[in-house]
């Protein structure tokens, strides 16, 4: 490597580590912690462990498998993150809050921020000791294999403004069923504190969770007009919870002939409102099928606009969209649930790339607490994104940042090495390591003695 080469790459790494001290500074991270109950650790300062630790994210490595960093231990870390006192939900919602507020000035007024929620599967299949582990449906499961896996949901509420998606929230999800958990339970005393909550919450009904959590953001500051969410979350009684947190829904509807909603005083499921619109001689429209106001079947009696698409994976059946703001236009129902997909992008951001599901930890409080680090490292990703002329993905960004951190090659280690042991030697006049250095030597390929034998570092 040549001198430019070495001055441009150090260049380039002081230009990282500029860039995630600048996050920090955006998020006040400070007192995001202070906020979070979270205060130094044996008199070390919090944002030096955790920027250790997410440089460690980013160089793809679990914590047992990186290495030790200089100004503290590991177990140190470790006792960071099993900490029952940190509200990690909490340190979440704070720092997208902060950087919402940031990103203030380059959002356009017209643009209407959105909620979005959805979950992912938290494998941990080669684990029976972590704490409230338990069998959990996978709804992404391909045909033929197991529905249910072991591991968590991870139920996730994030932020959009149709351009930058940022987590806000979550919880990994347990069972509400006693008979699935298969993990140990949480110590605990205290049922009223922080940490017995979070455990509580964890076994709880998901969808109940998902308004909680939706609440819990709204309460931090953040400013959105629409939450949008799967089939998964979209039963009636969800599209009246968020109007009355003053959201306007928009989710896409089971095809399920158990819920039922009144169109013209009769009581019609999805599947049966369809065939009805598709026996008739309404128009089909050219960006949608079918679009029409019903009313829920239940005590709220809420009115629902309800929108069929045509399935583009399958021509033969349909999708049906439904929305609490009966002022949207078909053309704009379907424009702000497609903004949905942003989520499984950052799904796919923080486990291909950030080790979302890749850890060690065993404690329920130290999973959320390497959960919460993930998202801040995804936080980080999408501020430089922002930033940045050149569009590209949050996974080329995480490959461009990545260079900067790389390990050294495995010829250069082992040089290093031997010279470390020469100089010792020298100094101790210790000859027999400085024979065992020259047989190893004197031991290679011709090709690799003159590099060895060379004056210069090889990089």
């Amino acid at each position: 490597m040549s001198t430019s080469s070495i001055q441009q790459s150090t260049q380039n790494k002081t230009t990282l580590m500029a860039r995630f001290h600048k996050f920090l500074q955006v998020i006040d991270f400070a007192q995001v912690l202070r906020q979070s109950n979270a205060y130094r650790v044996r008199g070390i300062k919090l944002t030096k462990l955790v920027s250790w630790i997410l440089l460690t994210l980013f160089q793809r490595l679990t914590l047992n498998r990186s290495a030790t960093p200089t100004a503290f231990s590991k177990k140190t870390v470790r006792n960071f993150l099993n900490d029952r006192h940190i509200n990690w939900q909490r340190l979440v919602s704070l720092a997208g809050r902060n950087q919402i507020a940031g990103l203030s000035p380059f959002i356009d007024l017209r643009r209407k921020a959105a909620l979005i929620i959805d979950d992912t599967l938290f494998k941990r299949a080669h684990s029976k000791k972590t704490e409230l582990l338990a069998n959990v449906y996978d709804h992404a499961a391909p045909q033929g294999q197991p529905r249910y896996v072991k591991g968590f949901r991870g139920l996730t509420i994030g932020w959009s403004d149709g351009n930058t998606f940022l987590p806000l929230n979550f919880a990994l999800m347990s069972s509400d069923k006693a008979k699935n958990r298969i993990g140990r339970e949480p110590q605990t005393t205290d049922q009223r504190t922080l940490a017995a909550q979070r455990y509580a919450q964890a076994k709880r009904h998901m969808n109940e969770v998902a308004v909680e959590l939706v609440a819990q953001v709204l309460k931090t500051g953040v400013k959105a007009s629409y939450v949008l969410f799967d089939s998964w979350y979209a039963y009636p009684k969800a599209f009246k919870q968020f109007q009355e947190l003053g959201l306007a829904a928009v989710g896409r509807l089971k095809n399920t002939s158990k819920t039922y909603f009144k169109y013209r005083g009769r009581r019609y499921s999805v599947p049966m409102l369809f065939q009805r619109f598709k026996g008739s001689k309404y128009r089909i429209h050219d960006n949608y099928l079918y679009s029409t106001v019903v009313e829920t079947d239940n005590e709220d009696h809420l009115r629902l606009k309800i929108v069929f698409i045509q399935n583009r994976t399958d021509k033969g059946h349909y999708i049906a969209l439904a929305t609490s703001k009966l002022s949207l236009t078909p053309e704009a129902v379907i424009q702000l649930y497609a903004r949905r997909w942003q989520i499984e992008c950052g799904f796919k951001t923080l486990k291909q790339y950030l080790q979302y599901d890749q850890t060690q930890t065993q404690s329920y409080d130290g999973l959320c607490g390497h959960v919460a680090l993930t998202f801040l490292a995804y936080d980080l990703l999408a501020m430089i994104q922002r930033q940045e002329n050149d569009p590209k993905t949050l996974g080329g960004i995480f490959y461009a940042a990545n260079q900067f951190l790389a390990d050294i090659p495995l010829l250069q280690a082992v040089k290093q090495l031997l010279f470390a042991l020469a100089e010792h030697c020298e100094k101790t006049a210790d000859f027999f390591i400085t024979g065992l250095c020259s047989r190893f030597i004197n031991s290679l390929p011709n090709d690799l003695q003159e590099i060895f034998h060379s004056n210069e570092l090889v990089s």
